[in-house]
């Protein structure tokens, strides 16, 4: 008998409130490194004074921070 296995992919936080309310021990590590931040335009609601990078950096480094990490980061 085949069964279906549906992957649901969990949500970004893309507010400050929501990553505040996040906790990370209530996940195991695969989804939330599946809600990480690849991009710096996703990361505009969470910290304050984001600059924008040019799109070439995205070529040459893999940028990917996970929920956690980002509340570590002080939000200035």
């Amino acid at each position: 008998m085949l069964h279906k296995i549906v992957s649901v992919t969990p949500g970004k936080l893309l507010l400050r409130e929501e990553l505040d309310a996040y906790d990370p021990a209530a996940e195991p590590w695969q989804k939330q490194f599946a809600r990480r931040y690849v991009h710096h335009s996703e990361m505009k609601g969470v910290l304050n004074n984001i600059e924008d990078v040019n799109e070439t950096v995205y070529d040459k480094f893999a940028v990917s921070v996970t929920p956690y990490m980002a509340q570590l980061m002080d939000r200035d």
